[in-house]
């Protein structure tokens, strides 16, 4: 039997028609298109006792909380601040980025700023826990920040304990500065002090304070010279001598020099026994002033400590110049230069004498 191609289509199209009502097994209702809502819900599937059990394992467990006096809840109070850059005043101070802690190269010999940090902490009134002199290093005590609330009285808000370390650089006549924060506390009424990690802040933020002092002393000092150039004074400066020796150090020349060392010695209550010119030489001698030798020198200064705090005993000053700068080079009878940390703890006072406005005609004693 044949088709035709108009009966199949007539057939098909019957069969479509007829769908719902055919897979719904719903005889006695005729298929409505727009019509869902007779819809039959399907049984539901029957599955294996093997499918869907929880399948999960312990591969990353994470402890739980251990109570809050054997452990500490890492986040916390942690500091979110850009970090604190390093003041680069003139041509005197660059940054040194190859380390954690806060460090600067200075362009000024070792014992110079050595005696410059000694300076700053007596300003700014930090203790000192330790000081080695021999390695550079100083160790501050608890150094506090506070801030002003609205009733006028000051509120801790944190401390830092600070270790300091001179170390040689690679440029001459350049020492590197390392500022490490030793430990760090914030302080909260609840709790008190609270230990706290700094991420290297502090440090930065107490080198910019030393490289600030020194800055302002270097721009005094200049003045200071300056003024002193017209009056018979000389300014020295720590620093050392082309052989490495510790020395004081200044611009003035050979002659104006030698003669200010005479000036020097006698107000620092140093007695001269001798000199020689030809050498650049003064023999001197610390004594006790038994039989006031040093009386006439009253009107500089009626303060006992004025002397060098030097031994008893006899010394030489050597006087000599290279290129610009003269050299001021103090020895024992043996010839071996003063340490450094004695040359710095007379610093101010010689420093004080060689400037003083005075003239070698008002010293009346011979």
């Amino acid at each position: 039997m044949r088709f035709s191609q108009q009966t199949i289509l007539i057939t098909s199209i019957a069969i479509l028609l007829n769908g719902c009502s055919i897979f719904s097994g719903d005889d006695e209702t005729e298929f409505d298109p727009g019509d869902y809502t007779r819809a039959k819900m399907s049984e539901q599937l029957d599955v294996p006792p093997a499918i869907g059990r929880d399948n999960s394992q312990d591969l990353f467990i994470v402890p739980d909380l251990l109570p809050e006096s054997q452990s500490e809840v890492f986040g916390n109070n942690k500091e979110i601040l850009a970090p604190m850059q390093i003041l680069s005043l003139g041509s005197d101070i660059r940054t040194n980025r190859e380390t954690q802690v806060a460090s600067a190269f200075i362009n000024a010999p070792e014992i110079k700023v050595w005696d410059m940090l000694n300076r700053f902490m007596i300003n700014d009134g930090i203790a000192v826990t330790n000081r080695q002199v021999g390695d550079g290093i100083l160790v501050t005590d608890w150094i506090t920040r506070y801030q002003e609330v609205f009733w006028g009285s000051d509120e801790p808000v944190a401390r830092h304990r600070f270790r300091l370390k001179l170390l040689n650089a690679e440029r001459p006549n350049e020492t590197r500065l390392d500022v490490e924060v030793m430990a760090a506390e914030n302080y909260t009424d609840d709790e008190g002090w609270e230990p706290y990690v700094d991420a290297n802040r502090a440090g930065s933020e107490f080198m910019n304070q030393f490289l600030g002092f020194m800055y302002v002393q270097n721009i005094e000092s200049s003045r200071e010279r300056v003024s002193q150039s017209g009056l018979g004074g000389i300014t020295v400066s720590l620093g050392s001598d082309p052989e490495g020796n510790p020395a004081l150090v200044t611009s003035s020349g050979f002659e104006q020099t030698w003669s200010r060392v005479r000036i020097a010695m006698r107000l620092v209550k140093m007695r001269i026994d001798d000199r020689d010119r030809s050498q650049g030489l003064y023999f001197v001698s610390k004594i006790d002033d038994e039989d006031g030798f040093f009386e006439s020198l009253a009107f500089w200064s009626d303060n006992d400590s004025d002397a060098m705090q030097i031994e008893n005993g006899n010394y030489r000053v050597q006087v000599e110049s290279a290129g610009e700068r003269t050299f001021i080079v103090f020895t024992d009878t043996d010839d071996v230069p003063l340490k450094a940390d004695i040359l710095a703890r007379n610093f101010n006072l010689l420093a004080k004498a060689f400037k003083a406005r005075v003239k070698e005609s008002e010293l009346t004693d011979s």
